[in-house]
């Protein structure tokens, strides 16, 4: 059985496959990928890619055999090049609104907070390309697993 940090991996995964219009989403998501960083193509997009970057451990545990953990997830978002500043905005919406409907993850985490929303330009291209959420997701095991 996967350690309790990659299910919660693959929970955010499958609720990010859940965006689509048909779910009364603004747009459908095409691409979900974990840990992905590549660029895609148009026909991809848009493409949500999911990183789990840090997972913080207090000193202490909480007793009992038992650890807290901050697990440090970015969902970000590839648009395609004629995505509007309005569209974006959007479908970061969708992104935490699809999270907020179980932000315990069927009981994997006690707590899950959005502490970014970020539209990143292409300078170059004098368009929005990419977008992201960071969330925190809380959870405990025990003392010596992830």
């Amino acid at each position: 059985m996967a350690n309790k940090r990659q299910q919660i991996v693959d929970a955010i995964q499958a609720r990010m496959k859940t965006i689509s219009k048909a779910n009364s989403y603004s747009a459908d998501i095409k691409t979900v990928d974990v840990w992905n960083l590549r660029a895609l193509e148009d026909n991809s997009l848009p493409a949500i890619q999911i990183r789990d970057i840090t997972d913080q451990l207090p000193a202490d545990g909480i007793g009992g055999g038992r650890r807290d953990h901050v697990l440090n997830v970015i969902i970000g978002v590839q648009f395609s090049g004629d995505t509007s500043d309005i569209q974006a905005r959007e479908l970061l919406g969708d992104v935490l609104t699809a999270i907020g409907e179980d932000e315990t993850f069927s009981d994997l985490a006690y707590r899950t907070e959005p502490s970014v929303a970020d539209l990143i330009p292409d300078e170059a291209n004098k368009r929005i390309c990419f977008g992201q959420i960071v969330l925190d997701v809380y959870y405990r095991t025990g003392l010596w697993e992830l």
